[in-house]
């Protein structure tokens, strides 16, 4: 789909201003670019919001009443009395504090809870160790019993294996 090219396309609105009886003719390009945006990029938000602004500015103007400019100002940057720095000063140096404490109780935990792992690891393998130890003399001993029930000349009645 060719598009014509909307830079060089003029869309104007044109209304009475009925205090003065004159037309007044007002360009809309900026319309016309949003409408371009619109239709390469399939969003319909950027019109509505244009065409918006356009109704607004032509009912302010059909009124009388100027059109509306948008200007933006750089926010002011207060300047502190010597108090107020002093005490914020005091509340950094305390915050600073308090986080420095924090990390440091925070890497005591980690380090407790490292400490604690490697004994239950430990204490883990101990215990398997263990585990296997009892298990193989068990054997070696039900391996005795049945060594001894074979030679033996008394049975054990009821003795399984």
């Amino acid at each position: 789909m060719d598009l014509p090219d909307f830079n060089q396309l003029e869309v104007t609105s044109e209304y009475t201003n009925p205090f003065s009886e004159h037309r007044v003719v007002v360009p809309e390009t900026d319309l016309a670019q949003v409408a371009y945006y619109a239709i390469t990029n399939g969003g319909l938000t950027p019109v509505i919001k244009e065409e918006l602004r356009n109704t607004i500015q032509r009912k302010r103007l059909e009124s009388g009443e100027h059109a509306l400019t948008v200007t933006f100002m750089e926010p002011k940057l207060e300047q502190l009395t010597p108090e107020e720095e002093e005490r914020r000063g005091i509340r950094r140096e305390r915050n600073r504090l308090a986080a420095q404490k924090c990390r440091s109780k925070k890497k005591m935990r980690a380090d407790y809870l490292i400490l604690d792992a490697q004994k239950l690891e430990c204490s883990n393998t101990e215990l398997r160790r263990q585990i296997r130890q009892l298990k193989a003399e068990k054997q070696k001993l039900w391996d005795i019993l049945k060594e001894h029930l074979k030679t033996c000349p008394k049975s054990l009645q009821g003795v399984t294996m």
